[in-house]
């Protein structure tokens, strides 16, 4: 156990350590997408590059200045599935879902959830603009 434990981290201090993350990918993940969330909330308009595993979010890096988020920053941001989960466990009697799809890989390029003008709430829009998708397996 202590060995994987060892080797776990190795792999993610060798990611944090790349000064380009595209170069130093590892072979096992899935893939990688590019991310902005704009909303109304802390965050928003914040970029990454976030590289997945079994549709969790295993690792990801600022698109800004190339540091690596927190776990915590992560959850800011969706794979693939996590993107068709918001788009179906949206209440669509509250709420408008506008989404384009990428045209090559059919994932949601562009997710918008914004409330209708009836419920009142107004700040609870979220928006997703996801591209650059690399699979890597």
């Amino acid at each position: 156990m202590k060995g994987i434990c060892v080797t776990v981290i190795l792999a993610v201090t060798s990611f944090a350590c790349s000064k380009d993350a595209t170069v130093n990918v590892k072979p096992g993940y899935d893939y990688s997408i590019d991310q902005t969330r704009l909303c109304f909330c802390p965050g928003s308009g914040d970029s990454a590059r976030i590289y997945v595993v079994a549709d969790t979010i295993f690792g990801a890096i600022s698109l800004s200045d190339n540091t690596p988020l927190t776990i915590s920053q992560r959850t800011r941001f969706r794979t693939i599935k996590g993107l068709l989960d918001e788009m179906a466990r949206c209440d669509t009697s509250i709420f408008n879902i506008e989404v384009r799809y990428d045209s090559v890989y059919g994932f949601p390029a562009w997710l918008s959830i914004y409330p209708k003008l009836s419920s009142g709430l107004y700040d609870a829009s979220l928006a997703y603009s996801t591209h650059n998708y690399a699979k890597y397996k």
